[in-house]
């Protein structure tokens, strides 16, 4: 009985982190927006100063600014932030994971620093607006 119940604790943890790991990198993939009382230079200041440069490094991509985060095998993802300047001292930002790595459609290497990223990242924004 006991080899039952922890070939099932197993089985059960293992299904719960692959369901874990799909919502995370799905999070991560949809698109944030918010609007900010700060022009574009000033919330593009917030946003670099708000990712570490030990984790994430500044790389050209589909947004404004970019951060890939470094991995050992330079597969790490990449979050975007894209600035619209609406004309009234707001800016809206979107923020979106641009590039990643798939295998049988998860996200691997780092997708879960991603989802947190753009998390860090909506909470200053919010907290700023």
């Amino acid at each position: 009985m006991g080899f039952e119940v922890m070939c099932f604790a197993v089985i059960a943890g293992l299904v719960g982190m692959s369901v874990f790991a799909a919502w995370v990198g799905n999070e991560a993939k949809k698109q944030d927006e918010t609007v900010v009382r700060m022009t574009p230079a000033r919330t593009a200041d917030l946003i670099n100063d708000s990712v570490g440069g030990l984790l994430w490094s500044r790389v050209d991509g589909e947004g404004d600014l970019n951060f890939k985060r470094r991995s050992p095998k330079g597969d790490g993802p990449t979050v975007s932030a894209q600035l619209e300047d609406l004309g009234d001292g707001r800016t809206r930002v979107f923020l979106a994971m641009t590039r990643w790595s798939a295998v049988y459609g998860f996200v691997i290497s780092f997708g879960t620093s991603a989802w947190r990223l753009k998390r860090k990242l909506m909470k200053k924004l919010d907290e700023a607006a």
